[in-house]
């Protein structure tokens, strides 16, 4: 087999190749800007307000994807020194940028959401940031369905091998395409009348299929309750629950794991996504129904931890620090209530280093470092955030 028997990876314009799942992975994130900025201009703002977001949030998705996928695939990167290491995983070779090879989607979900948060946080004080989070998360899944077409173009991300029977109502092409390898065009499967699972457009069509549940259920019934972050917490459930039933569908060869642990990264990652999902609905519900008609929420309560943290006795303090657990939430806490919410964020990717230092502070000086304070984190609606309305909910879900 020839690659002129199977789809173009990329298409030339002069001397400059475009590759096919570049630009599919950048259709869907324009797909997903724009119905972002429809919905938020159904909710009263100005959508060219979401063009900013999108420029931090884009890149910022990218760039998690590719040190998503050099962290937990390092061994692919081992190079005869660090610096060289480094430069394999910006794609240089020899001196030559060879191209980037690999990316990982839950790095790029990760990294994308919370550069997205952190600047409207900061310099879209008119937006209520659960508005953009419920409006824009969802949109993500749509993003990553079409990025996944764009790994049926690349001839990657290989399920089980099948009986090439149960999808020859595709067509004999359909079958070929899944049946040899994207690099070598050599048979995947070793038994001829068989053929690669197509993972991709199966994961394409749930995560589709998960955008309408997000925009049309249960964005639908949590708005009608004021349930604000529901929808954009439940992104998570449904993503982490989508790759926790996938990955063992997944070819063996193709599964990501830190090597020598024998532990698929892809499903542990999924698993927190579940959790922490589950965890902020679970919080939301809490301070819906419980809080509030107590005069209380979870707000005030995070505002007041730092208070009570520094009101424990100074051993306990320093119990609670040396636990990594309890030591990687009071990081992240501590800082918000200390109205550094960006600090608090960063903590959840880098927490084993704020652990550290705020263990090494907490024995020494017997206090945590709070570097420069930003804007507090404000979960009700500002000030010059446009009203809900309910009828306006309604046309909203009508039209989506």
């Amino acid at each position: 087999m020839t690659d002129k028997d199977f789809l173009p990876k990329s298409f030339g314009i002069g001397n400059f190749q475009i590759a096919f799942y570049a630009l599919f992975i950048l259709l869907g994130a324009l797909l997903a800007l724009f119905l972002s900025k429809r919905h938020m201009k159904k909710l009263g703002y100005d959508p060219k307000d979401l063009d900013n977001v999108f420029l931090v949030a884009f890149p910022m998705g990218l760039v998690g994807a590719r040190v998503w996928y050099c962290v937990f695939q390092a061994h692919e990167f081992q190079r005869a020194n660090f610096f060289l290491s480094i430069l394999a995983c910006l794609g240089f070779e020899n001196g030559k940028f060879t191209g980037l090879s690999g990316l990982a989607i839950q790095g790029g979900v990760l990294f994308g959401v919370v550069a997205g948060v952190l600047f409207v946080h900061k310099y879209r004080r008119h937006m209520k940031l659960s508005h953009c989070a419920d409006v824009i998360v969802p949109t993500i899944l749509l993003a990553q369905a079409i990025g996944r077409i764009g790994n049926f173009f690349n001839r990657e991300v290989y399920g089980l091998c099948v009986d090439s029977s149960m999808w020859s109502w595709l067509g004999s092409w359909f079958v070929k395409q899944m049946s040899y390898d994207g690099v070598t065009n050599a048979l995947i499967c070793e038994n001829p009348a068989q053929m690669a699972m197509p993972l991709c457009l199966i994961e394409a069509l749930i995560n589709i299929a998960g955008y309408f549940v997000l925009t049309q259920l249960v964005h639908r019934f949590t708005s009608k309750k004021g349930l604000n972050w529901v929808t954009t917490f439940s992104y998570f459930i449904w993503y982490g629950l989508v790759r926790l039933f996938l990955e063992p569908l997944r070819n063996p060869k193709f599964i990501m794991e830190v090597e020598g642990s024998g532990i698929p990264t892809s499903r542990l990652t999924a698993v927190l996504f579940i959790i922490i999902g589950v965890l902020l609905v679970a919080a939301v519900i809490v301070n819906k129904y419980i809080l509030e008609p107590k005069n209380k929420d979870i707000t005030t309560l995070v505002s007041k931890y730092s208070t009570w943290f520094d009101s424990l006795p100074r051993n306990i303090r320093i119990i609670l620090e040396a636990i990594p657990v309890t030591g990687y939430i009071n990081s992240i806490l501590y800082r918000i209530s200390k109205d550094n919410f960006t600090c608090g964020v960063l903590c959840i990717f880098v927490g084993p280093i704020f652990w550290i230092i705020d263990l090494v502070t907490t024995i020494w000086k017997d206090e945590l470092i709070v570097f420069a304070k930003g804007p507090k984190l404000d979960l009700a609606t500002s000030p010059n955030a446009p009203k809900e309305d309910i009828k306006e909910e309604k046309e909203e879900t009508k039209d989506e």
